[in-house]
């Protein structure tokens, strides 16, 4: 209002200077009414002109600049759509998981927690002196035919399922010949002629193998993950005295996420039979849907896979920690890094999204951002507190290390009386060291109703770290996975 008052008093002044003084004129001779007129007029229409186009001009640049802002707005979004749509596929690759959903072992040394677990873990020990007696291959046969003999008396449908060896290439065959006579002693009426066993070279993470077996395959509903050996049967009484040798035999259940019910799959063997002259719009078609990950288990069989309820979810490790050549403080924050990692991939933290774009009503961007890192960091802080146990096979030198690390994530977690050393429980398994991390891990956390953590060294100086976590319905990891939503 006084900007327009002082422009119309210049052009007042102006329009004056010009009447007065520019033209030969006598305005004293003319009316008042002429003079008032004359003097006010033009400055009052020009005033009006240029307050017009003034205000043309404004919202001219105002509707453009609405089109810029506009343009940008969908730039960005589209940008941080892009960007949310990849973060959320490296989400869903991070947390890539199975289900596990049955469990047996046999051991020389049977830990005093182990009583109490999931029905579905069925864990068995055998006296030391036998295992001497017997020698390696007897005692590994022996152990494994009783392990596949509760695999069978447990769930029919698990004789119909790829077995994944992880160990030696001299062991395939053992497993096969024992897989045979414990499926003739068993009362499976639909049993299959031989064994699909794949090996998993040993020190290599068994479950990335399981993950991308279901990810490559979705006619594969489950395996059954087996490691074996026993240095206790090799070893003399001397040897047995000084190195504590051990004995373990062990098989894991692991289904793919989102495993669909089996109740309306339809059986495509079932169309095949019959005469094949038989016109296709003659043939008598059972109702149900396409369900492949059931295809390889006949049919009579498939309930009592489905029967066994998951237990426990698993969770990858997708780092893996070098410890060669690092001094204390340097293996702290490798090892934290890696546990952060594990509790991203597992659900327990968020993966924190990229900045989204700011609508106009919206908070300043300081006080958003502290706001949603105050939550973020009590969140996180509630969730470390859930862990309830880690089992791992660390050595001493580098166990102090691991409970600086946990205690910088925080948990509050010390791990020789609240982790099971595997060497100190079992001695010295071999190459059943990692599976039998994974068995022990998903026992825990059956029994504490808590996520446990895995550490387990899969080669010289590194260590892998996961978690496992009891299964339920509404778990946060399982919303997403590559291995459910790709097939189902």
């Amino acid at each position: 209002m006084a900007l327009n008052l002082l422009y119309f008093l210049l052009v007042a002044a102006l329009w004056w200077a010009v009447l007065w003084l520019a033209l030969p004129v006598g305005w004293l001779q003319g009316t008042v009414p002429s003079i008032v007129m004359v003097h006010a007029i033009p400055p009052l229409l020009i005033t009006a002109v240029g307050w017009l186009c003034r205000r043309a001009w404004l919202w001219r640049k105002e509707k453009i600049e609405k089109r810029v802002t506009a343009a940008q707005t969908t730039e960005k979004e589209a940008q941080f759509a892009l960007t949310k749509a990849a973060h959320q596929e490296e989400l869903d690759h991070r947390r890539a998981h199975v289900h596990c959903r049955a469990a047996w072992a046999e051991f020389a040394r049977m830990p005093e927690w182990a009583k109490g677990g999931a029905k579905q873990c069925v864990l068995l020990a055998e006296d030391p002196e036998t295992l001497q007696k017997d020698g390696r291959e007897a005692a590994l046969s022996t152990s494994l035919k009783r392990v596949f003999g509760m695999a069978f008396q447990q769930c029919d449908a698990t004789a119909w399922l790829p077995v994944v060896l992880v160990g030696e290439e001299s062991q395939q065959g053992m497993v096969e010949q024992v897989w045979l006579q414990a499926l003739a002693g068993s009362s499976i009426k639909h049993a299959p002629k031989r064994l699909e066993c794949m090996l998993q070279p040993y020190r290599k993470n068994v479950l990335d193998r399981v993950i991308s077996l279901f990810k490559n395959d979705p006619a594969l509903p489950a395996v059954i993950v087996v490691a074996m050996d026993s240095p206790l049967a090799a070893a003399s009484s001397q040897e047995a005295i000084m190195d504590a040798p051990g004995h373990a035999v062990v098989a894991v259940l692991l289904s793919r996420p989102g495993l669909p019910h089996p109740g309306d799959a339809r059986d495509a063997s079932d169309e095949k039979d019959g005469d094949p002259n038989t016109p296709h719009w003659d043939r008598e078609h059972r109702q149900g849907i396409d369900l492949p990950q059931w295809e390889r288990i006949p049919s009579p069989l498939r309930a009592d896979l489905w029967n066994l309820s998951p237990i426990a979810t698993l969770h990858r490790s997708n780092t893996t920690v070098d410890l060669e050549s690092k001094r204390t403080n340097a293996k702290i924050r490798t090892i934290q890094s890696a546990i952060l990692h594990a509790f991203v991939d597992s659900g327990l933290h968020d993966l924190p999204l990229p900045q989204q774009p700011e609508a106009p009503d919206a908070p300043p961007k300081a006080n958003q951002a502290n706001q949603a890192n105050q939550a973020n960091q009590a969140n996180q802080a509630d969730q470390s507190e859930l862990i309830g146990w880690i089992v791992h096979n660390i050595e001493p030198n580098s166990l102090a290390a691991l409970a600086c690390a946990l205690h910088d994530c925080g948990c509050e977690l010390d791990p020789t009386s609240e982790g099971s050393y595997l060497i100190a429980e079992h001695g010295n398994v071999g190459m059943a060291d990692g599976v039998l991390i994974l068995t022990e891990a998903l026992i825990r956390a059956t029994q504490l109703h808590k996520p446990v953590l895995m550490a387990g060294f899969n080669a010289k100086n590194n260590i892998d770290i996961g978690l496992a976590r009891p299964f339920t319905e509404n778990s946060p990891a399982d919303a997403a996975s590559p291995t459910d939503t790709e097939h189902t």
